[in-house]
């Protein structure tokens, strides 16, 4: 245990960031993962369940964008709200109340018996599935010491493709032999028990409870076990404390103006990318003729490619600092998302073609996506944290909306040769904005 010394007043920020990551911040990484293992294998059930829910009820492709649609404004809207509601009643409340609801509206999903149903109730699980990621970020952000952050961003971000790769492989499992309700009935259970054990096994963030002097005694406790010990009377200084009191205008004052316009784009365009391959990606492949266990293994082949891809990315920021890393992977993904367009165009049936460059792709998009919430989870202060990354992902979730009707429209009059050009188009626009961020993250020597 690190003993502090005998000031009176301690620095919570630079403690963390002085010390050694304990194993009690390593539970919190891993059920930060969890969450978000939970969080993608909501998200893609409703993509891969549609084919089986389309020759159950008899509609076609086109009557599912509205549903899709309307499901990820719920996302956005749970994004922007998230991270506001993490910024008033603290990040670990607002995460368990979001869990609980995306856990019970996925359950729920399963006893719709039309369109109609199904969207209302995916516009419910969108709030929780949106508001879970800005409030679970936010939380670890503020847990790690600086040097450790990006890393624990990763890995904590790769439970999202995990989690669509555990929904690829329960489809193959569950929905032949039980139907696809059995599946949302498995993938919402799950994060139902999840957040039993988020109410007695996640702490706070210690940089949201300094700000609330009523809570130093827990505090106080957090750190203990986090390996460090102080006096009982020691108060707590944070720099921030005099800026408790904020509202959203201030993610455009003259100090984030620049940075959250340049954040804002970077997450609309880098979700039209990331989307679009959730959303459509398995109608693309069975549209091109695909059998659907080969569609099933093509989206495994490219979540568990975003495990890896996204887990690196912490490592490469560590290494080589933001900018090169933004410029390795988007030039990644574009390069990626053209082969992919020859491979599904002209040669769907070559396995080792189609499975290589999906592979790919995901690989890169994943350690894209990390990289625009590191760089907005770096952007902006403690007592505005939340909110700047709810807005941001809220924004990217509009993206995601936008997917739903730019994926199909694309598919519509191009095929796959037109989904994956759009996917490039907007993968390239991530770039140019993430580079021109002013605030970026430096390489990191440990």
């Amino acid at each position: 245990m690190t003993q502090s010394s005998e000031v009176g007043v301690i620095d919570v920020t630079e403690i963390i960031n002085k010390n050694q990551l304990g194993q009690y911040q390593k539970v919190i990484v891993f059920l930060i993962v969890l969450v978000f293992v939970m969080d993608g294998v909501a998200n893609t059930v409703l993509p891969i369940a549609i084919p089986s829910i389309m020759s159950d009820w008899g509609v076609a492709r086109d009557a599912f964008k509205f549903v899709m649609g309307i499901g990820l404004f719920g996302v956005a809207i749970g994004a922007t709200l998230g991270g506001v509601i993490a910024d008033k009643i603290g990040r670990k409340n607002a995460l368990i109340g979001c869990v609980a609801v995306f856990g019970s509206m996925t359950v729920a999903s399963a006893l719709t018996t039309n369109l109609y149903e199904l969207a209302i109730l995916r516009t419910l699980d969108g709030l929780g599935i949106g508001g879970a990621i800005p409030a679970g970020m936010a939380l670890l952000f503020e847990s790690m010491p600086n040097r450790r952050r990006s890393l624990a961003i990763a890995a904590s971000m790769v439970g999202i493709p995990l989690g669509g790769f555990l929904a690829g492989g329960l489809s193959s499992l569950l929905i032949t032999d039980y139907g696809w309700q059995v599946l949302f009935i498995v993938a919402g259970s799950g994060p139902l028990l999840l957040a039993m054990v988020l109410l007695f096994s996640l702490p706070e963030s210690p940089c949201f409870l300094v700000l609330k002097p009523a809570k130093w005694d827990a505090l106080r406790e957090l750190l203990v076990r986090y390996g460090f010990e102080f006096n009982k009377s020691a108060s707590f200084l944070e720099a921030e404390t005099k800026k408790a009191k904020f509202n959203v205008s201030h993610l455009f004052s003259i100090e984030f103006r620049a940075g959250t316009t340049l954040i804002w784009i970077a997450f609309f365009f880098c979700f039209i990318a990331s989307y679009s391959m959730f959303s459509w990606g398995p109608v693309m492949m069975i549209g091109q003729g695909l059998s659907p266990k080969v569609m099933g293994q093509n989206i495994a082949v490219f979540n568990f490619s975003g495990v890896i891809g996204g887990l690196l990315s912490g490592w490469v920021i560590q290494k080589l600092g933001s900018k090169p890393s933004i410029v390795l992977y988007c030039t990644g993904g574009i390069l990626s998302a053209v082969a992919c367009a020859y491979a599904f165009q002209y040669a769907a049936h070559s396995l080792p073609l189609s499975m290589g460059s999906v592979g790919a792709f995901g690989f890169f998009i994943a350690g894209i996506l990390n990289l625009t919430y590191t760089m907005g989870a770096n952007m902006y202060p403690t007592y505005i944290k939340g909110t700047g990354l709810g807005a941001g992902a809220g924004v990217g979730r509009i993206g995601a909306v936008a997917s739903a009707f730019v994926g199909v429209a694309s598919l519509n009059y191009g095929a796959a040769l037109g989904f994956f050009t759009v996917i490039a188009i907007a993968t390239c626009i991530t770039l140019i904005s993430l580079i021109a961020i002013r605030g970026q993250i430096p390489r990191i020597n440990v």
